[in-house]
């Protein structure tokens, strides 16, 4: 889990991953009805937003075992589909 950690902020996501990746998928699907129940967010494209981009940190869990050419190319990826109209 801390092969490639260089960074606080590298540190933090692993953590934060790995956290999320003991709890499982449905931590963050309560969450999400949470806050969905309580209408936190006026526009509901923020809880798409939110929900994806907590995946994309449980998976962050396995960035240690990627090399950086290939989360560069996931990063941009994920980026593409995030803006594509």
């Amino acid at each position: 889990m801390t092969g490639n950690i260089k960074t606080v902020k590298d540190a933090e996501t692993a953590l934060f991953a790995y956290f999320l990746k003991q709890s499982g998928q449905s931590t963050i699907d309560d969450f999400m009805s949470e806050l969905k129940a309580n209408k936190t967010f006026s526009d509901t494209k923020y809880y798409s937003r939110l929900k994806a981009g907590l995946s994309k940190k449980m998976g962050a869990s396995e960035f240690n075992e990627k090399n950086d050419l290939m989360q560069e190319l996931e990063t941009q990826a994920f980026n593409i589909a995030k803006y594509a109209r």
